[in-house]
């Protein structure tokens, strides 16, 4: 936006001068008094006493402020002098003088005639709609690579991004904002609760240290995480990398290292992976008192450390849980279909009720049907209760009322024959008892 004023302070007196426009002209005082702001912050200007003071703009309600009114400062010599040439000037807002009782407006210094013309608002009942920065740019914009430093007007947008973090938060204080989009590496310097923190572009480009600080209830969303953290936080398309504290409600999100749960955290990872390659999963530190789920995980994990007072639930969807040598204590209950892998000296319950193992699904997988009652059995099994167990090794499988049961499957024998038909040995495959 193109400038309405410059100041001329070579004396005597104070000037808030008007850029000449070659015609009639309108200018708001919101912004001659925000460039007054930008002005008073090169150089020593803040030698001169001020231009103006404000008051108002507070919200009145979730969409509105009350309208702003300025003070120009002449009790300490502050005058507007028009631009040389005769014209009509309209300035829009509520202007005072202080002390009261001044003219704001000089004459020129050239024989011109200029109608100086105030459009005022009603103090008490004007509001001015929130139509502002908040809405138009939600966020405050940040580039670590091409932005610029500095906190005046027009930094922090998206096509002029702020370079770092001090400046950013500065921005968002003076325009009421509570959200960063940015690009780049990113390393908080203080704490920020209840912050909104959106990656632009990638998980890849975008990557925040939380540096230990308290982030709770605040939002992260495509991009990488790392560094320690305090409080609960919500992830959203979130790569998880090294990251010491963790606690929160976590949505398709990558984890790439390894983590260490709160401790009395309730940790809940929806829909989430591993990104780590080959066959070493990322291992979760879990600790004691720690609540945490891991529903429809895929990839591998390894558990930790998990110890009394903490209850893990694992959905494999499919996945490969390796249960440490750490583990001291608590109850982890895995369902779904996995390899699992459980090191000695583990004292921690495991509850496997629900899980399928590869050698019982390719077990099930073998079973022929050729009738079509096996093909009514095969329906009943996929729609109806189906159990596993793994101390007797046996497949059940339960007609429509859930009770009654409709074939009890000695798997030993199954994985047995499946071996050996794998070894090229031609044999009958047992009939369902």
């Amino acid at each position: 936006m193109p400038a309405v004023v410059t100041f001329n302070v070579a004396g005597p007196g104070l000037f808030i001068e008007e850029i000449d426009t070659g015609g009639d002209n309108e200018t708001d005082l919101i912004e001659m008094y925000s460039e007054w702001k930008v002005w008073a912050a090169i150089g020593d200007n803040l030698k001169y006493p001020p231009a103006f003071r404000v008051v108002g703009g507070d919200p009145i309600s979730d969409i509105q402020d009350l309208g702003s009114t300025f003070f120009i400062n002449t009790g300490d010599g502050w005058r507007i002098r028009p631009s040389e040439r005769s014209h009509l000037w309209q300035i829009n807002g509520n202007l005072f003088t202080d002390p009261p009782g001044a003219n704001p407006i000089v004459p020129t210094l050239g024989a011109y005639t200029v109608l100086v013309r105030m459009f005022v608002s009603n103090l008490v009942d004007a509001s001015v709609a929130r139509l502002d920065l908040a809405q138009l740019n939600p966020s405050v914009s940040i580039d670590t690579t091409f932005g610029v430093a500095g906190t005046d007007i027009g930094i922090g947008v998206p096509t002029n991004p702020s370079n770092n973090i001090a400046d950013s938060f500065a921005i968002a204080a003076r325009d009421k904002l509570r959200a960063f989009s940015f690009r780049g590496y990113l390393t908080l310097d203080r704490d920020a609760p209840d912050w909104v923190f959106h990656g632009v572009g990638s998980e890849q480009t975008s990557v925040i240290d939380i540096a230990g600080f308290d982030v709770d209830g605040s939002h992260f969303e495509r991009a990488t995480i790392l560094g320690g953290m305090q409080g609960r936080i919500e992830c959203s398309q979130v790569r998880i990398d090294v990251v010491a504290g963790l606690d929160g409600v976590f949505r398709d999100c990558g984890i790439t290292s390894s983590l260490t749960v709160a401790d009395n955290a309730s940790l809940v990872m929806q829909r989430c992976f591993s990104e780590v390659e080959g066959t070493s999963p990322p291992v979760i530190t879990i600790g004691a008192n720690v609540g945490a789920s891991f529903r429809n995980y895929s990839g591998g994990i390894e558990l930790a450390g998990v110890a009394v007072g903490s209850t893990i639930s694992v959905d494999l969807d499919p996945g490969h849980l390796v249960m440490g040598v750490t583990n001291t204590g608590g109850v982890v209950v895995v369902r779904g279909i996995s390899e699992r892998t459980i090191a000695a000296g583990v004292g921690t319950t495991i509850v496997a009720d629900g899980l399928i193992e590869n050698a019982t699904l390719l077990s099930l997988q073998a079973l022929a049907i050729t009738t079509a009652a096996d093909a009514k059995l095969s329906r009943q099994a996929a729609v109806n209760r189906m159990e596993i167990n793994f101390v007797t090794q046996e497949l059940v499988i339960y007609g429509d009322d859930g009770v009654t049961e409709l074939l009890r499957q000695d798997l030993s024998t199954e994985v047995g024959e499946l071996v050996a038909a794998f070894a090229g040995i031609q044999t009958k495959r047992g009939k369902p008892k």
